[in-house]
Order: structure tokens, then sequence, then C-alpha cells
């Protein structure tokens, strides 16, 4: 073999090893990260207690003992296979079947029938509300039990025509999203004393999938798009730019975080409740049809139509203190603190659109500086930056930031 062939094959060894290492190293950098479950059909809900994790799903309920590594079927006493929602209520896991809500207290190993609950009733979706857990059906209202399930009674009146897709407590009454018996309406219903009460002005879709409370807006998923509720479900605002009208699956919440899953439009990120949206990247997700989402200790998981169940680290996809991921933010702002009241710790996030000197500072009723937060040149992006008021006593405190010729003020709540 002459120098040219072997020089020839050399080059052509060197230039497979370079794409397979490339290729390898793709590989490595996908960021979604599918989970060892097998089962590839409707995974309705997800839920964690500790580091045990409950799917709902249409092939009965799974579980994991390990955070979600390994997975088992769980499915001895169910009567139905068909399981939208399940919830956990201290050491009892409560199971919304199309047959009615079984419960476990041996983590999943086994279920049971509430046999004192009204036979014939299909149950969609689960809410633990303090002591007592709700149950959202197909036209037949919302049901209570106080004792983990052992009995049941209605809740208020009004809900008839009303196929329950979603329960939410906000404040002292709860909230409820569906669909109605034609399936081209629905609405928003809000507990009254005795009765509930359709109330969604503003809500241009009707179609109501998900709610998901953040702070003390309360966010809508429509077939249409994402609407918000400042005062506590009466009236509704869209808030799904970047969004393109798409149809929500499903919410989940981490801090000032909101997470929103779309069919057929993969997942959004919003932290300013609603005013934008930013789509997480899908590296190594093999679909956009998103079922349903869950923060499990600090994992981001996502369920998927077809293709089982995932799971991304959730400091890959929101923000620390620094700059967001991925985002260019269209206007300076300052939000408000969350959590507020807090004690001792609160985060603020802000957001800058030009390179330049960035200062925020906390003070005192009086005017007083009480704490230097930030005082550096920022790049643009969107940041969130931690206060601790432990060496502060209780009070109204205020926050400013000062960038470029931006300045903006708040008010946060110290309580201790």
């Amino acid at each position: 073999m002459n120098k040219r062939l072997l020089l020839t094959v050399s080059v052509r060894n060197l230039v497979t090893a370079v794409v397979t290492t490339m290729a390898v190293v793709r590989t490595a950098d996908a960021q979604w990260t599918q989970t060892s479950l097998s089962y590839r059909g409707k995974i309705y809900s997800i839920t964690s207690s500790g580091s045990n994790v409950y799917l709902g799903t249409g092939d009965y309920v799974y579980r994991s003992t390990d955070g979600g590594v390994s997975w088992a079927q769980s499915a001895s006493g169910l009567r139905d296979n068909n399981v939208p929602s399940v919830v956990v209520s201290g050491s009892t896991i409560l199971a919304g079947t199309m047959n009615g809500v079984h419960r476990s207290t041996d983590n999943g190993e086994s279920w049971a029938w509430g046999s004192s609950e009204p036979t014939g009733l299909q149950d969609v979706a689960l809410l633990i509300s303090g002591s007592e857990v709700y149950c959202g059906t197909y036209y037949h209202g919302v049901w209570v039990s106080a004792d983990n399930g052992d009995s049941w009674s209605p809740v208020g009146s009004g809900l008839t025509g009303i196929q329950v897709e979603c329960l939410l407590s906000a404040g002292p009454g709860l909230v409820v999203g569906g669909i109605d018996n034609t399936g081209m309406s629905g609405g928003i219903y809000v507990s009254s004393s005795s009765a509930w009460t359709q109330s969604d002005s503003g809500l241009t879709n009707r179609i109501v999938s998900a709610l998901a409370l953040c702070d003390t807006k309360i966010f809508a998923g429509t077939s249409g798009g994402v609407f918000v509720s400042a005062d506590g479900g009466t009236s509704w605002t869209p808030a799904d730019t970047g969004l393109s009208g798409l149809q929500v699956s499903c919410f989940a919440v981490s801090g000032e975080s909101v997470f929103a899953g779309f069919a057929g439009g993969g997942i959004y990120r919003t932290e300013d409740f609603g005013n934008h949206w930013a789509k997480i990247d899908s590296g190594g997700l093999s679909t956009s049809d998103v079922t349903s989402l869950a923060v499990v200790g600090g994992d981001l998981f996502a369920s998927t139509w077809g293709a089982g169940l995932w799971r991304r680290p959730l400091s890959q996809i929101t923000s620390s203190v620094g700059a967001a991921v991925g985002e260019t933010p269209l206007t300076f702002a300052l939000l408000q603190n969350y959590p507020n009241p807090f004690n001792p710790t609160t985060r603020i996030q802000f957001t800058i659109v030009n390179r330049g000197l960035t200062r925020v500072n906390v003070f005192d009723l009086l005017g007083r500086e009480v704490a230097r937060l930030v005082n550096e040149v920022k790049e643009p992006g969107r940041y969130t930056v931690e206060f601790n008021g432990s060496n502060l006593s209780s009070g109204v405190y205020f926050y400013r930031i000062q960038a470029g010729d931006f300045t903006q003020t708040k008010r946060l709540l110290l309580l201790k």
C-alpha cells in the first residue's frame, strides 16, 4: 500500500472517529433523560411523597420507591384500570378511577374501594386541601371526605352537566375547571357557601383542562392558551404571549416558576406570572406531546403520549441566583418577591435589557439601606437574587432596582 493510500485511510479513520465522538458528545449533552418506565400509554398524573412516586395511568397505577429510578405496576384491588388522578394524604394514597376512589395504606402495594361512596361516580380529579380530600366527577359535581375516603358527601350545587377536569384550593374556597356535556364549552366555577358559581369573566376559551396556583395568581390552562386570575378566579386575562394559542395539558409549579405542558407543543416556563413564556429546549425529549408535569425533588418530571416518562434537573431550566437560561427579556422589570410575606428568606427577580451597572437595594420604612443585593455590571438577562432578613425585625421593607434610566420600587413583608 503506497503512502498516499495510507494517508487517505488514516484521514478517513480520523474523520470517522471525530464524527463518532461528536455523536457521543451530543448524546451525553441531552438534557432530558428517559426513565426506565416501560409503559407507553396515557399518563394522567404524577405525584410524590418522599422517595415514592406514583403515576395515574390508563393501565392502573405505577409506582417507584426510589425517586423514579425503577417502576412497578400497582393494580391489586383496583376495580378499574383507568386512573386519572393519584394523590397522597399522610400515609394514605388515593386513586381516582372511572369506578370510584380507591385507597392504599401500604404505599401502593394494594388498594381498597371506599364502599360508602355512591356507586356510579366516575372520579376524575382529586385534591388534598388541609385534612380534607375533594373529588371532582363526571357530571355529578364535587364530593368531599374528611376521613381519607371512608365517607363522602356532596359539595354544593350548580355543577350538573360539567365534567370536572381539575380542582384547586385558592384562598377560602375551591376552584373547578371542566368541560360541559357537549364537549364544546365548560368553564370555571368557584365555591361559594353551598353553591358553585360560574366565574369566567374574560375567559375566551371555556374548555378548561388544568389549574395551578403560584403566589396569589391562579393559572387556567385551556384548549386555546393560558389565562391568569389575580382575584381568586372572579376575572381572567390572557397570559399566552409566545404561546400562540397552544392546547394546555398540564401545569407544575416550583417557587415562582410555572411550567406548562402542551398537546403537541412541548413545555414552556414563565417566571413573571404569565407575562412572558419561554420554551424549554427539547434536547433528548423524543416528542412534544406532553400529558402531565410534576416537580419531584430537584427534577421536573414530564410524561408524554407514546414516549414514556422523562426527567430533567430543575437547575437546568429555572433561574438560580444569576441569569435565566436561554432568554433575552424585552423590557426592564422588577417582579414581586416570592414568597411574600416571608421568613427569613425570599427571592427577588428582575430583568435587564441593556448591559450596564445594576443596583438592587433594600430599605426600611425610614429610607435607610438595610441590604445591598446587587451592585455590579450586568449583561441583558433575567436574574434572581435571594434576600435574607434573619438579622432584621418583622415589618414592611422596600426593595429598589436602578439599571440605567430604569428605577422601580416594590414592598415586601417580613413576618417572624
